[in-house]
């Protein structure tokens, strides 16, 4: 560090190349190294620009002056993420002596584009080998597994799992609609995994039989349709119960969206845009259509405990 510098684009729009120093990178960085006891297996690539360091071909030796002379190609956030770290080690760095300005671009530049980033999926499904049971994506990743894996869930094989493979939903998908749900005042927060798992499979094994002819043909088991229906699973669940005396079984369930069977999950009813904005929009639609079918319907008092089976 005390021989590298950065040649970053915002203070040389000519020559500069790199990206601006991100403190919360650094930070988390340095958690990784201290709290983790991570490693950085990684190199650090560095060009050697000063004609005082020398490589000797016969001794295999490497002089460097204690002074700058180097710019950081790739790694600074690696690099100086040890500015904010406790525990510090050597790292492993690939030296360059003497590149052109244009040969330091196409490096980074080539770095930075043209290595193939994980598939977000890949990711999250790798997470049942290096997770925790505590670990929040863990639990919700393991909840979507369940649902793919069981021969009698709705979403029997049906999820993309990797990112790369088949299925109506990625998992990436999947768990960023669970989470909320599981965390923070979710609807299922206070429940067991086991608990949370069959809510989420009634819920769909309902909605799959109330709306058998449109599962796997229509915007229901696509992003949006999925987004809008995970959106309203706390007001499905919450009414449902109050209307079957605690219960959220997958007959429940189907007596509950048996009230709005004839809603088409197309872009005339759901509209045709995408994104977070675009589910919360279809979800209140879908919530309007329900609750106007529930207002008026007589039912019973929640018991306070959750029957689901």
């Amino acid at each position: 560090r005390s021989i590298a510098t950065v040649s970053r684009r915002i203070e040389d729009t000519e020559k500069g190349f790199q990206r601006h120093l991100k403190v919360p990178r650094l930070r988390q960085i340095a958690r990784y190294i201290d709290d983790q006891h991570g490693v950085i297996p990684n190199n650090i690539i560095l060009d050697f620009y000063d004609t005082a360091v020398k490589f000797d071909e016969k001794k295999k030796t490497l002089s460097i002056p204690n002074k700058t002379c180097a710019w950081i190609i790739d790694g600074q956030h690696r690099l100086y993420g040890f500015e904010f770290a406790d525990t510090q080690y050597p790292l492993l760095v690939i030296g360059f002596i003497g590149l052109t300005q244009e040969q330091k671009v196409n490096t980074f530049v080539t770095i930075n584009t043209q290595q193939k980033r994980l598939p977000s999926s890949l990711c999250l499904d790798l997470l049942n080998i290096i997770g925790s049971e505590e670990d929040l994506n863990t639990r919700c990743r393991d909840i979507v597994a369940k649902l793919n894996d069981d021969d009698d869930s709705p979403w029997y094989d049906q999820v993309n799992m990797t990112g790369e493979g088949r299925g109506y939903i990625s998992l990436v998908n999947f768990v960023r609609k669970v989470r909320p749900l599981v965390s923070g005042t979710g609807v299922l927060k206070d429940y067991t995994f086991t608990e949370q798992y069959l809510v989420l499979a009634n819920y769909w094994t309902g909605i799959k039989a109330v709306f058998a002819d449109q599962w796997g043909k229509s915007l229901l088991t696509k992003t949006l349709g999925f987004g809008a229906l995970m959106n309203i699973l706390p007001t499905a669940f919450t009414k449902t119960m109050a209307m079957h005396n605690g219960e959220f079984t997958v007959s429940a369930v189907v007596s509950t969206f048996k009230l709005i069977k004839d809603i088409e999950f197309n872009g005339d009813f759901l509209g045709s845009g995408t994104g977070t904005k675009a589910e919360l929009a279809a979800g209140k639609l879908i919530t309007d259509e329900l609750e106007e079918a529930i207002r008026g319907t007589a039912g019973g008092k929640g018991t306070g405990i959750l029957k689901l089976r």
